[in-house]
């Protein structure tokens, strides 16, 4: 199943005011975590539903929503988008311009692509407040793909702002947090070792944690339980969610450039997906 474009959403549903239940969803990980997967098929997930969703890559390190969707050719995305807003510019004719409407055979979402990373700089809180201000007007749901560098106080010769304070104001100011880690000993480190940092970002925001990729062949027959005790120990946290590896139906996806729900709809991993958005009441 391709991924075929979808024509732009009519002048009028352009006029509607901002949904009263709309949800802002950012997803983060740690390094090798699969949050873009996560991200990408939560999207669709939730569009199945019926509901509007925009997908925004903000990920400003090394954005691959596009490489996933095997977009070879797409606009520049969130670059002139926040241009746009930052000279108050962005109206539905630009937005129309930098999105690009995505259809398999049972969702429509809406998809910002993401930036050179080298353009990091003009994303600035500032203008993707001002850009989510205008996509609420449009949509029910907006996931965000976000960076895993989270590291305070990093600057450039060059540019005299903090190289990760966008992704730090950004999963501090979310309306949900979904932060993943792939369940292996190495990235059940990595999360723990910037577990203290996000807690401190995000307080006490609402964050589901979730454990992705998770199989018992590196952890042994126990493995769920290891993980709950080992996170209950070390962070006092709880584990909300398990998506199980499925490297098969991922492999599926990324080779004919699709979400899970248009190439693999009846796999583990997207079926775990849908279970998440269902029992956590994501959508609705």
């Amino acid at each position: 199943m391709t991924l075929t474009l979808e024509a732009p959403p009519t002048r009028r549903s352009q006029r509607q005011t901002k949904p009263k239940n709309l949800k802002v969803i950012t997803v983060w990980g740690s390094q090798g975590s699969g949050k873009s997967t996560i991200a990408l098929n939560l999207a669709t997930e939730l569009a199945k539903t019926k509901a509007k969703v925009l997908l925004i890559d903000a990920d400003t390190h090394a954005p691959t929503q596009t490489i996933a969707l095997a977009l070879n050719e797409h606009p520049a995305g969130l670059a002139p988008m926040l241009r746009f807003a930052r000279q108050n510019r962005l109206n539905p004719e630009e937005f129309e311009s930098q999105s690009m409407a995505l259809k398999t055979s049972q969702t429509v979402f809406t998809l910002i692509p993401g930036i050179n990373p080298t353009r990091w700089p003009e994303v600035t809180p500032q203008a993707f407040e001002l850009l989510l201000s205008h996509c609420a007007k449009h949509f029910d749901y907006i996931v965000i793909d976000t960076a895993t560098n989270i590291e305070p106080s990093l600057y450039s010769q060059a540019q005299p702002i903090e190289r990760n304070e966008f992704t730090r104001w950004l999963l501090k100011h979310s309306e949900l947090l979904i932060a993943t880690f792939a369940a292996d000993p190495v990235s059940v480190a990595r999360f723990l070792s910037l577990e203290a940092e996000l807690q401190e970002i995000r307080q006490a925001k609402p964050t589901l944690l979730v454990a992705n990729r998770f199989r018992t062949s590196t952890l042994g027959p126990t493995a769920k339980r290891q993980l709950e005790q080992t996170f209950k120990t070390l962070a006092n946290k709880k584990l909300d969610h398990f998506l199980p590896e499925d490297s098969k139906a991922q492999d599926s996806a990324l080779k004919n450039g699709t979400p899970l729900l248009g190439s693999r709809a009846n796999s583990t991993l997207r079926k775990a997906i849908a279970q998440l958005v269902r029992e956590k009441k994501l959508a609705g």
